[in-house]
């Protein structure tokens, strides 16, 4: 068929993606709990039969989902989907990511046409063995809540009861709950009217001609934007601090190949699928992989399928970022996050908007019980936000939530001392928590909580998911790690219990009382270039302003003051020179592959390890003549030469070079006597 006039389409497309943004409004203005209403931890879109046309802003992470779930819908429904129905699941094996992440969906049918609006809202709780539904002590998913495949709750406009019963009988807070569907469903109703009003004015052809051409369209500017890079093979990899049950990390390994038009992205070599929550559905592993590639190429285009494509996205079964049932998902997003690093790390050298990695979790944490004052069941949930990469022109931004959450707002402190026990008692940027660079990545900060629950009614617990606690988010071309995250509870007694750090920061239902104080301390985003080569005016502006300290200022970035907080620019440059000749090179050599668990492993003669005053089996950071730098564990071998590294073949093809190539070698963690002074 001929296309549609350019203005004609233009007009479709934006009333296709105004349609979706109603939607969002819908849910809202009438959602009940505050994580979907507040938070606007929801996403929302407008699917024309499998193909998602047109998309409100919302949730990332969501991004390859969608296409997944309307997928098993199909599938399982086919032809029997009709006006008045309404479908409602959450199961992460049907395409989804995990369990408190509902999906509610209405058929629309305009002439031929299918049209599917879909909403996806994060319900704050689906059952399970704790509060939230999410937790790190989980190795079954059905310990993580409720699993609805998808299933009718309308048929035709008749409310199925049980099935509504059986869904409320099995949630904490069934009346949010209840709310929150049915603000799910007016979203939905509000696009059919709107849908069969385009209809009217334009006619069903001409809509079903506007969805191919908004595809296509979408997808010869994915292809040609693609066709401008080299083509090649490029390999990064990243970990997991843990999967909240033993404290070895899993790795995530990407294999990207760039040809012509197209990208393909396998992840072979990831870690086995992990006996704790750190698993993503394949639909999810798309979605990270989706979501790096959408911001490196193209990040103001509407999303809609098309740019889907020209991009492969596979993985073995199997593995943590597709893994086999019954294997939990509650870490389903820190998972996430990774892959956006990873696939980032793959292309940094050859996209034009390179960035240091994210915070690289979402940081689930949750407190439920009974509020003292108001008796009425509650479930605290909170996601506090860390700082994004520096990019190779700015700073990175300050407390912004993790690329994967998209347009999810941080939570407000009013609402939540209005809804929950609890008093903000601190709420500031973590000094010192934004890698150091020549741009400095993004700030974290500080949330210190006061719980105001004695337990009367219920005991209450602590429960979280966060990740990057062991190992930092990563800097490009020199620039340095943020600052790993920490999550601790003060105690009244003028204690401090740090959640396990080796178990990347995961627990379920540590004791809380009244009077405890939960402190939120969330990592920074990596840096961008040589901090020595950071403006020293800039550097003492950051100074003044309190976001590096003075330790930082003069043995990170060189910087020297004279009296009354002037640069002294002599000593300035001398302490930058001095600096550059202390930083620790090593050579290259191609050694056989060496792992020790998961970890990946290089070889070094005990007084390398000694000059950097790092142990045999510590993390090290490794910068080559690639931008993103490799992080892998040491290894003490007698056979090796003083000033030499051992590294198999795919750690020195991720540096970007081969044996005899010059590496420089440094400590991720710069910041140890920080955290040390922190308390954490």
């Amino acid at each position: 068929m001929t296309a549609l006039d350019p203005i004609t389409l233009e007009v479709l497309r934006n009333a296709f993606i105004s349609i979706a943004r109603e939607m969002k409004t819908t849910i809202v203005k009438t959602a009940y709990s505050s994580t979907v209403q507040e938070a606007q931890d929801f996403s929302v879109a407008l699917f024309c039969g499998p193909e998602m046309v047109a998309q409100a802003e919302g949730v990332a992470a969501h991004l390859a989902a969608f296409p997944y779930r309307v997928g098993k819908v199909l599938e399982r429904f086919g032809d029997d989907l009709h006006e008045g129905d309404v479908v409602l699941f959450n199961d992460p094996y049907a395409g989804g990511s995990h369990t408190p992440d509902v999906t509610v969906l209405t058929p629309v049918r305009v002439g031929d046409l299918l049209f599917l609006p879909f909403t996806l809202a994060h319900w704050s709780d689906v059952g399970g063995m704790a509060p939230g539904s999410i937790t790190g002590a989980a190795n079954d998913i059905l310990q993580e809540g409720l699993l609805i495949p998808p299933i009718k709750l309308y048929d035709r406009g008749r409310l199925n009861a049980a099935v509504y019963e059986l869904v409320l009988n099995n949630v904490r807070l069934p009346e949010q709950r209840a709310g929150d569907i049915r603000a799910q469903i007016a979203a939905c109703n509000i696009a059919a009217d709107r849908l069969h009003r385009l209809c009217e004015r334009y006619g069903a052809s001409t809509l079903a001609q506007s969805v191919r051409d908004i595809l296509d369209t979408t997808e010869r500017r994915t292809r040609s934007l693609i066709r401008e890079l080299p083509d090649g093979i490029f390999e990064f990899e990243d970990y997991i601090d843990s999967d909240g049950q033993t404290p070895e990390p899993y790795l995530i390994h990407a294999r990207t190949e760039k040809s012509g038009d197209q990208i393909h992205i396998d992840f072979t070599g990831t870690s086995e699928q992990a006996r704790g929550p750190t698993n993503t559905p394949l639909a999810s592993l798309q979605s990270g992989a989706f979501i790096a590639l959408k911001c490196m190429l193209d990040p103001e285009w509407p999303t809609n399928s098309g740019f889907f494509r020209p991009i492969r996205v596979t993985s073995p079964i199997g593995t943590c970022v597709n893994p086999l049932p019954p294997a939990p998902t509650g870490s389903v997003w820190e998972v996430c996050s990774r892959i956006v690093d990873v696939v980032m790390g793959t292309l940094c050298d050859i996209v034009p908007r390179p960035a240091g990695s994210a915070n690289g979790s979402i940081s689930h944490t949750f407190i439920g019980g009974v509020h003292p004052q108001t008796r009425r069941g509650y479930v605290w949930y909170e996601y506090p936000d860390g700082g994004l990469g520096a990019t190779a022109g700015a700073d990175g931004c300050d407390a912004m939530i993790n690329m994967i959450g998209g347009d999810t707002k941080d939570f407000s402190i009013e609402r939540a001392e209005a809804e929950f026990p609890l008093l903000c008692r601190r709420y500031a940027l973590r000094t010192d928590s934004g890698g150091p660079g020549r741009y400095r990545g993004g700030m974290g900060l500080r949330r210190d909580m006061e719980v105001l629950d004695d337990g009367r009614f219920r005991p209450i617990g602590l429960s979280s998911i966060w990740d990057r606690s062991k190992i930092p988010t990563y800097g490009l071309t020199g620039g340095h790690a943020g600052y790993p995250q920490r999550l601790a509870v003060l105690r009244t007694n003028g204690e401090t219990d740090v959640v396990s750090v080796e178990l990347g920061s995961k627990v379920t239902l540590l004791p809380v009382g009244y009077g405890d104080v939960v402190s939120m301390r969330t990592g920074g985003g990596g840096g961008f270039g040589d901090p020595l080569d950071r403006e020293a005016e800039r550097v003492l502006a950051d100074y003044q302003a309190g976001l590096i300290s003075r330790r930082t200022l003069e043995r990170i970035y060189g910087v020297v003051l004279a009296t009354g907080d002037t640069i002294d620019e002599a000593a300035t440059r001398a302490v930058r020179g001095k600096l550059r000749g202390e930083r620790y090179h090593v050579l290259a050599h191609l050694r056989p592959e060496r792992r020790r668990g998961r970890r990946r492993l290089a070889s070094l003669h005990a007084r390398d390890l000694e000059r950097l005053g790092l142990a045999e089996g510590e993390l090290v950071e490794l910068f080559g003549r690639r931008a993103a730098p490799l992080r892998i564990w040491t290894e003490a071998d007698p056979d090796c030469t003083a000033g030499e590294i051992g590294l198999d073949v795919t750690a020195l093809a991720m540096l970007g070079g081969e044996t005899g190539m010059q590496v420089w070698m440094r400590d991720p963690l710069w910041m140890r006597a920080e955290l040390r002074e922190e308390g954490t």
